[in-house]
């Protein structure tokens, strides 16, 4: 289902909400559901092109966005036959990542919340297989086409995956010992480095939180870990191999109070240096979301939508808005090499709109780090994990004030 002429749609829907704050971007497109429907967009390549979905009255479409039309993407008939989801013809869906190539992830979730991940190309979707359970959802893609996310096995434990050339991949846990620990993927790069979260036996800090940040590179699973700082999470990595997410701290203030919370970082992985991107807030929930391949990094930093520039002041990205609308938190979700930043804008009470937000005409970034060839066999050919205490990347840095 096609929808054309969307660019003029952005016009006439940014004039009425006027013009984007701040000398160095520029508002370049914001665009609703072609029915009135709301329009959340996740993320975008390099090349300008987007993807996302729609949302009326809480049935949500996945969507692509060509800079010429607004695409839904028609859930695959096969899915009726699938007796992991609902037979309903109403199951939802929603587009979460895309490439350089236009190759969309998405996912669509039958009513009884079970979700499974395909990959659309040129209006044809190809099914993820699962880990032998009920569910796969995918959570990003790379240049060369590899899906990493969450996948079910028999068991029903969801483990991180990468699916690549028509093959999943299980890419464990810290504890295959633990057969019910859990670990999810949340991003990959075009180097095949895959980073997220897995179930740790290490002592929980916060919220009842299990959890620590790994590093996944040829076959092995490396735990992001310090001997003062609790990396919880890694949610992106670029092509040089810097991460970003979410740590936590506790820290003895000189009344002798104990301040604790989360705080956002970036982790240059080829130098060996950490650096922390928000202070410490009491109880304050901040972490990355997204890193781009010059070093930006998107995410929240006391309770704010935050754009970290390497040698420049922090930018509270509302402040980039066009007035009077409001960024949905977290909704700035994605963000390209060339700096142009996707999410979503509450124009009013009842209307959300899909924003892209980027440098002005000139000051654009290059396309990043370009990677020619996939290694071979970038996953290993056994996939066993290695016990985690000979198995970490010393982050002390981090604890740095």
């Amino acid at each position: 289902m096609r929808y054309t002429n969307w660019l003029l749609v952005l016009v006439t829907v940014a004039a009425a909400s006027g013009t984007v704050k701040g000398e160095e971007f520029d508002l370049k497109a914001t665009v609703g559901g072609p029915n009135g429907e709301d329009l959340y967009i996740a993320d975008v390549n390099d090349q300008g092109h987007a993807c996302g979905f729609i949302d009326q009255n809480g049935f949500e479409q996945a969507v692509f966005l060509n800079g010429r039309e607004v695409i839904v993407i028609e859930t695959p008939s096969e899915q009726n036959e699938n007796a992991y989801l609902s037979e309903s013809s109403a199951t939802s869906s929603r587009a979460v990542a895309l490439n350089e190539h236009d190759q969309v992830v998405y996912y669509i979730k039958g009513e009884n919340g079970l979700r499974q991940t395909y990959i659309w190309e040129d209006g044809e979707s190809t099914k993820l297989p699962t880990l032998g359970g009920k569910e796969t959802v995918g959570k990003d893609i790379n240049l060369f086409g590899c899906v990493v996310g969450a996948s079910r096995n028999a068991d029903g434990v969801f483990l991180a995956f990468a699916y690549y050339e028509g093959q999943i991949h299980n890419l464990g846990t810290f504890h295959p010992e633990h057969p019910a620990f859990t670990s999810e993927a949340t991003a990959v790069n075009d180097r095949f480095q895959v980073v997220g979260r897995s179930q740790s036996t290490l002592p929980q800090v916060v919220h009842d939180e299990p959890y620590r940040a790994f590093f996944y590179e040829d076959g092995e699973m490396k735990m992001l870990r310090t001997e003062k700082v609790a990396i919880l999470s890694a949610t992106d990595i670029n092509n040089h191999g810097d991460v970003t997410g979410k740590a936590y701290y506790a820290l003895t203030t000189e009344a002798g109070e104990t301040v604790v919370g989360d705080f956002a970082y970036m982790f240059a992985h080829d130098a060996d240096a950490a650096t922390r991107l928000t202070p410490a807030h009491e109880y304050h929930r901040d972490y990355g979301m997204h890193i781009n391949d010059h070093g930006w990094v998107i995410g929240v930093g006391n309770t704010d939508l935050q754009l970290w520039r390497p040698g420049k002041p922090a930018v509270k990205v509302n402040s980039l808005r066009p007035e009077p609308a409001v960024f949905n938190q977290p909704a700035s979700q994605g963000m390209n090499d060339r700096g142009d930043i996707v999410g979503a804008l509450r124009v009013s009470e009842e209307r959300v709109i899909g924003v892209i937000i980027g440098p002005k005409e000139g000051d654009q970034l290059d396309e990043g780090v370009v990677i020619e060839d996939p290694p071979n066999d970038p996953f290993g050919s056994t996939g066993e994990d290695t016990p985690e205490e000979q198995n970490d990347i010393d982050l002390d840095s981090l604890f740095d004030m």
